[in-house]
């Protein structure tokens, strides 16, 4: 295992294996670029696009993110070549999985997109748990900088507005009168 390409593959087919949902692009990435395992995204990303082209990660568009899962071919690969890397290595995947765990439920569970409509723009806001659905949204903005801002801030807010309209729908007084 000479390669750095080699390695960046192993790693990532490690830690898809070892997580429990699809990850993004951007959390392998940065866990291998911050942990000082690589200090070249290019190679990262070439990496990723040859396991594709391999069968060995199913690479799928999530609005503006990349989320990346692990095929059966990769699976095999893996469980075959995982002792090629140092328990050290393994045990920093590890330990990255669970930090972010949460993190990483909630950025492979939710979902923002939009479409421009007769009538403006559709938002499209989603958010769900091992599959099942928590909360989906659909509204109508008039113009597209709301609907990207939109999109853009709901993979940090969603679960804020969850517990707004949980509380609202759920509170003894309701809302405000018409």
């Amino acid at each position: 295992m000479n390669s750095p390409l080699t390695v960046y593959k192993l790693i990532i087919l490690y830690m898809l294996d070892h997580s429990k949902v699809p990850l993004s692009n951007a959390a392998v990435s940065d866990f291998l670029l911050e942990s000082g395992l690589s200090n070249n995204y290019m190679s990262l990303q070439q990496a990723l696009a040859e396991m594709s082209a391999a069968s060995l990660v199913v690479e799928k568009a999530d609005g503006n993110r990349t989320m990346l899962s692990i095929t059966p071919a990769g699976r095999d690969a893996v469980s075959y070549f995982a002792d090629s890397l140092n328990a050290d290595l393994r045990r920093q995947c590890t330990e990255y999985l669970k930090a972010r765990g949460m993190d990483l439920r909630t950025e492979a569970g939710t979902e923002a997109r939009y479409l421009r409509t007769a009538g403006g723009f559709e938002v499209h806001l989603s958010v769900s748990e091992q599959g099942s659905p928590l909360l989906a949204l659909t509204m109508t903005v008039p113009d597209e900088e709301t609907a990207r801002r939109m999109t853009e801030n709901w993979p940090g807010r969603n679960g804020n507005c969850y517990r707004a309209l949980l509380s609202e729908l759920l509170s003894q007084n309701g809302g405000a009168k018409v």
